[in-house]
């Protein structure tokens, strides 16, 4: 079973903060890569990762997935919206969870920043996979440790919220150590559009019904003075906490997902930051603590004391014992020497010999994705091109199904991948201005390995620059078209040298050719 770990923060401008969320981070980390040196960990960040902490999480061998900084990922939600929704530091826990498709999990366990891990978690996991998402019972539930606390969480309030909308009621459960299953993690990222909306409406009846601890999102709503019309949209808040909004939004998301199936962790072996005992003996059974960020101090404090110390984690043999893989920290690798030179001369032979029965493949249709699809359905449009295209013979059949190259290929993804049909294909960009325009490729074709056969008679930029833009997964087609020089990164093939891309997640194009040239693709999907 592959698991995923996930991880997700904002960068703010505040040096104090930001000082504050990286220590979390790479504190926790370091804990988890100590006892899990196999397991995959995958950062997404909203901001400019400071360079120390991003090299320290890369020696760790954290896949860092960069976004725009959390302000500007909000304005897609609406113009109305997103100034006040930037003042709420943590809705970003639940979105972008589609960036997750390139490393195809079985199970995400979704952590805050603060949080500690004491042990391997592979048997953990495993004992977790009944229901579709586990989660500590939420502080002052009817369900929590503690004493149930009807004012600091209404549960018949948050019942009768659910049913206003048409929603299942999902017992709170905390949010800051989850586990989905069954591809729930999916499920949620097709809807964080109604996860954020709900967000806000709760924001709106606490601008209305002000609280002890109501936060600067709602004040700042409150300073916009927006219609009346708008507030009538508001939600009944079911809480005396004004810093748990994006735990009531993501259970009401929960119930509009469908029939689910929730459960809790067990206390011993997810503790809260009360359990000092826990925290301060190494071998006690518990797997996650979540400390809470204003437990912080007291946290450096208890490590430093203990025989617990984070350099030791740091340095730890086992956090460096796996294989860097580029892939998963870009999103492509360029390999040089696959094929070999014996593959590659079979291989122009057949595609020079098979281009007689190759078509001209001209689109020029105005593509659904240009006129503003989302990278949902980004997968489902068919690119514009100009091209000649034909399929492989017996010598690209004979790469594709090398005994190895699955092997080879999961060591360089980190993770499975099977080949999607029985044979490659060969492109040909012959004529001057021969293209193809940006695209996703479409489902079942998650990995593609391009390989050159002929080498560039030009060195000049822009003749056929194979263009990826790694850094902007979470935007849809129509965005990166609007800004299409941003984070555009570009590929030149040498003979000899394939591009291994996960194709279904970085968009891409191949510009206008001014000279000739021939590629061969095969597709892979993940499973």
């Amino acid at each position: 079973m592959a698991a995923l770990v996930r991880y997700s923060l904002s960068l703010s401008d505040l040096r104090e903060r930001t000082s504050h969320l990286t220590w979390q981070l790479l504190t926790s980390v370091q804990s988890l890569r100590a006892h899990n040196p196999r397991i995959q960990i995958v950062v997404n960040c909203y901001g400019v990762l400071p360079e120390a902490i991003r090299s320290q999480l890369l020696e760790l061998d954290v896949a860092i997935v960069g976004h725009v900084d959390y302000a500007t990922r909000l304005k897609k939600f609406g113009p109305g919206k997103w100034r006040a929704l930037s003042h709420y530091p943590v809705l970003h826990k639940f979105l972008d969870l589609s960036s997750l498709k390139r490393f195809s999990p079985t199970q995400v366990l979704l952590l805050d920043c603060d949080t500690l891990i004491n042990k391997n978690l592979t048997r953990f996991l495993a004992s977790h996979t009944s229901a579709d998402c586990y989660g500590r019972a939420d502080t002052g539930s009817i369900r929590g440790a503690s004493h149930s606390d009807s004012v600091y969480l209404d549960e018949a309030g948050l019942q009768n919220l659910a049913e206003s909308i048409g929603a299942r009621f999902v017992p709170p459960f905390n949010t800051g150590v989850v586990l989905l299953n069954r591809g729930l993690w999916l499920k949620i990222a097709r809807m964080e559009r109604l996860y954020v909306e709900l967000a806000w409406r709760q924001m709106l009846w606490l601008a209305e019904h002000p609280a002890r601890d109501e936060g600067d999102a709602v004040r700042y709503i409150r300073k916009m003075r927006m219609a009346r019309s708008i507030y009538a949209r508001s939600l009944r808040y079911p809480s005396s906490n004004g810093w748990i909004v994006e735990q009531v939004a993501a259970w009401l998301t929960l119930g509009k997902v469908g029939r689910i199936t929730t459960a809790d962790f067990n206390a011993r072996e997810v503790p809260y930051f009360h359990d000092l005992k826990a925290l301060a003996c190494v071998r006690s059974r518990w797997a996650i603590c979540h400390y809470f960020s204003r437990n912080t101090k007291e946290v450096q404090r208890l490590i430093s004391r203990s025989d617990w110390q984070v350099s030791d984690i740091a340095s730890s043999p086992k956090a460096h014992s796996r294989v860097r893989r580029p892939f998963l920290q870009q999103g492509y690798v360029i390999l040089t020497g696959l094929p070999n030179r014996r593959m590659i001369d079979a291989l122009r032979r057949e595609a020079l010999a098979r281009f007689r029965g190759a078509q001209r493949e001209d689109v020029w249709y105005r593509d659904p994705g240009q006129i503003g699809s989302d990278s949902v359905s980004d997968r489902e449009t068919s690119p514009r091109r100009a091209m000649y295209a034909c399929p492989g013979g017996p010598a690209l059949s004979e790469f594709y199904n090398e005994p190895g190259l699955l092997r080879f290929l999961f060591r360089q993804c980190g993770m499975r991948v099977r080949r999607s049909g029985s044979n490659g294909t060969y492109n040909f960009y012959l004529s001057p201005g021969d293209f193809i325009g940006l695209h996703r490729d479409h489902r079942g074709c998650d990995v593609t390995l391009i390989s050159a056969l002929t080498q560039p008679s030009t060195t000049e930029q822009g003749d056929g620059d194979l263009v990826l833009y790694p850094g902007r997964s979470h935007e849809s087609l129509a965005e990166i078209r609007r800004s299409p020089t941003r984070g555009a990164k570009l590929i030149r093939l040498s003979v000899g040298q394939s591009l291994l891309l996960s194709g279904g997640v970085v968009a891409h194009r191949v510009d206008p050719v001014k000279s000739q040239r021939i590629v061969s693709a095969l597709c892979f999907s993940a499973y």
